[in-house]
């Protein structure tokens, strides 16, 4: 099984005001009957903000954003299909706010294709490592 977990920071949680200004993902290959994972990939950039003026003051000092930091980073569009492909290619999503993250995702791509795999939460992932491993009784915990 191909699982991803994603991460992401943005200027604050409201979808038609904030964007999306950080990416990471780490990518493992989890071995249903031993129980162990191999990562993958590894990713994580940055994504420069168009309206760095409507985010939420709080939201800057948790994410840390700065000026300088954020001097090299990506467009949104530059980065999109990087983001694309870390979400699509896989059995299992992972994140801590999933569905957050997956609507700032969306709002740049309104038309995601290949989400039927996703699973947003970790009890269900839990869940899945328990059936996958009755026979050996072994249980991953990622």
């Amino acid at each position: 099984m191909l699982l991803t977990t994603i991460d992401t920071e943005l200027t604050g949680l409201q979808v038609d005001k904030h964007e999306l200004i950080e990416f990471a993902a780490i990518k493992y290959n989890v071995f249903s009957k031993s129980g162990s994972q191999k990562e993958i990939s590894r990713t994580n950039f940055k994504i420069k903000p168009l309206r760095i003026d409507l985010a939420a003051p709080g939201a800057l000092i948790v994410n840390g954003y700065n000026e300088k930091d954020w001097s090299d980073a990506r467009g949104i569009t530059e980065a999109l299909p990087d983001i694309k492909k870390e979400v699509e290619d896989t059995d299992c999503l992972l994140g801590q706010c999933l569905i957050t993250d997956l609507r700032f995702i969306n709002k740049y791509n309104k038309k995601t294709e290949n989400m039927e795999n996703v699973i947003t939460g970790t009890s269900e992932i839990v869940k899945q490592l328990i059936e996958d491993n009755k026979t050996s009784g072994k249980v991953a915990i990622i």
